[in-house]
């Protein structure tokens, strides 16, 4: 059966009157589909060209004397909605225009699959176009999707590789520590949440490196993930806010939206509901107050598996 795409009620460019190269990072290299080291405490620069025939743009689009376009690139991941950055205008009074691009991607504001999209809007469509061009001012004559994926299928927890003698009130022989932030709930969760390795732990940085390559690498981070999960249910179960905004029945339409998505609230809530599907936020956090330690068993039951080389243990 022939699929059929929706048409646009006004005339737009054709296929020859504009092209936009590839993305490429600050050395040059084009863009991969995936960037498996991404690192959320840096900035990833960016830049393309976009290749655009005017006089044949403002003939496909019907535009009259005196148009002008915008050019657009937007943003957006799991972690923030659509950034804005504009990078340029288009007018018929140019040619052949190269319009060079650069934006750069705030690592604070991205995980998961990053949305780079760059589109022509228009500013004024000119004196006597077309009955058919676009008119109102915002409309998007062309775009253009590229996604790249930065930490796997989903946003994960930043891991940062530390010495723990630099670090104050942090146990320098600990292998690890989570810090979460509450103070504000609504605060994208990769930006709240950080899991800091200790250096100089005998083998840590290899395994962070290699992953699954390093023998110990499963039994280490099924341990850590362990340990996150239960940090996340416990202290959430102290938090007041956390308490007073999340206390719904489990799976009603209102726990759905007590926080927004991707939240550090929506995380914690997730994370509690995953270990304890149906029951109540206020009977949990007396049951943590009077039965810390079943709490933690319950919690350890559901998110540690003990690694295959290792189940003669069990």
């Amino acid at each position: 059966m022939a699929r059929f795409e929706p048409l646009a009620p006004f005339l737009q460019p054709s296929d020859g009157s504009l092209a936009l190269a590839a993305w490429c990072d600050a050395e040059g290299s084009e863009l991969p589909r995936a960037l498996p080291a991404w690192d959320c405490a840096t900035n990833l620069p960016l830049t393309t060209t976009l290749s655009v025939d005017m006089s044949l743009l403002g003939s496909d689009c019907g535009l009259g004397s005196d148009f002008e376009l915008e050019v657009l690139v937007m943003l957006e991941s799991k972690a923030a909605q659509w950034k804005v950055n504009p990078v340029g205008t288009l007018n018929d009074s140019q040619d052949k225009v190269e319009l060079p691009i650069v934006v750069e991607v705030p690592g604070s504001d991205m995980a998961g699959t990053l949305k780079i999209r760059t589109c022509i809007v228009v500013r004024s469509p000119g004196v006597n176009s077309n009955l058919l061009a676009a008119e109102r001012p915002g409309t998007i004559l062309w775009e253009h999707l590229t996604q790249v994926m930065l930490e796997g299928d989903g946003p994960r927890m930043p891991i940062a590789l530390v010495d723990f003698s630099s670090l104050r009130n942090v146990a320098e022989r600990a292998a690890w520590w989570i810090k979460i932030n509450l103070n504000d709930l609504d605060a994208p969760y990769v930006n709240a949440i950080r899991v800091f390795v200790n250096r100089r732990w005998s083998g840590a940085a290899e395994m962070i490196a290699t992953g699954s390559a390093h023998p110990a690498s499963p039994l280490f981070l099924g341990l850590l993930h362990c340990e996150l999960q239960r940090t996340m249910v416990t202290q959430s179960l102290q938090s007041e806010e956390f308490i007073a905004r999340a206390s719904f029945p489990p799976g009603s339409p209102e726990e759905g939206t007590a926080f927004p998505e991707d939240s550090i609230g929506a995380a914690l809530l997730k994370t509690i509901r995953w270990v304890f599907p149906d029951e109540e936020i206020e009977q949990l956090r007396e049951r943590l107050e009077y039965e810390p330690s079943a709490v933690e068993a319950d919690i350890q039951s559901k998110t540690f598996t003990l690694p295959a080389h290792h189940k003669a243990l069990a």
